[in-house]
């Protein structure tokens, strides 16, 4: 039988030294572009490109672990998340 000091220096171990990738899952962020090549002028002499980029798409935000300092009034809370802004850029060529 486990004494209950030995379960909570056990339960303090778990949170203070968590094992890899248990609070933090890990990141995805999707990035997409949209292409559109057309011709026009006289016989489509001249070429047009359209594209847009966007990165991180869908704004994703991740948490942050959680404060493992047993001495802070926060412990054991996630108190901030992280994350890329979605960013975007167009972009047109014309050849001819």
């Amino acid at each position: 039988m486990i004494g209950d000091e030995t379960c909570e220096q056990m339960c303090l171990v778990a949170i203070l030294q968590p094992a890899p990738g248990r609070w933090n899952p890990g990141v995805a962020s999707e990035n997409l572009a949209l292409t559109k090549a057309f011709g026009f002028g006289p016989e489509n002499r001249f070429q047009a490109t359209l594209r847009a980029e966007f990165y991180d798409a869908f704004n994703r935000h991740y948490i942050n672990g959680p404060d493992t300092n047993p001495n802070d009034q926060n412990f054991g809370q996630i108190t901030s998340v992280s994350g890329k802004t979605r960013t975007g850029q167009l972009g047109a060529r014309v050849q001819w």
